[in-house]
């Protein structure tokens, strides 16, 4: 979305037509609480296996909320995004303790539908966001893979 946003680059191609320009699945557009933890993993030691791609700023939702401040919502239109949630009450990791219900294990499903964006009814429930969670992880689900691929933008 940035790319597309502020740089010329191959999305630029197809974002005159129809489709999906750009697609999220399980994307923290509302940032992850679990980020705000992450500063304290010296502290309590597995936050960080929980959070295995380190610390970042704009995943954050102070940080996200900022980031898309700067987004506006001619390119936020040409994104489509899904959400997905665990099964409750069975969670997807211990992070449920942590995040709002639904969520993928990181993600809040509020946190993952894009203001200004076309996001798909859900949270699709029986998924989580990354692998060794209670459900499958949501990359995997080949129907919406090739639902995905069916509505993606071409040039």
């Amino acid at each position: 979305l940035h790319a597309l946003t502020y740089y010329n680059s191959g999305l630029n191609k197809v974002s005159g037509s129809r489709g999906a320009v750009v697609q999220g699945l399980a994307s923290p557009w509302g940032g992850s609480a679990l980020m705000n933890l992450y500063g304290y993993w010296r502290l309590i030691p597995f936050i960080g296996s929980v959070i295995p791609c380190g610390f970042v700023a704009e995943l954050t939702p102070q940080g996200a909320a900022l980031w898309l401040q700067v987004i506006p919502m001619k390119s936020r239109g040409l994104v489509t995004t899904e959400r997905v949630a665990g099964v409750p009450p069975i969670p997807c990791f211990l992070s449920q303790l942590l995040l709002k219900v639904p969520n993928d294990g990181v993600v809040e499903a509020d946190a993952a539908a894009l203001a200004g964006g076309t996001n798909v009814p859900g949270p699709e429930l029986g998924e989580c966001h990354a692998t060794d969670m209670a459900f499958p992880v949501c990359t995997i689900d080949h129907s919406r893979n090739a639902r995905m691929n069916k509505r993606a933008a071409r040039p």
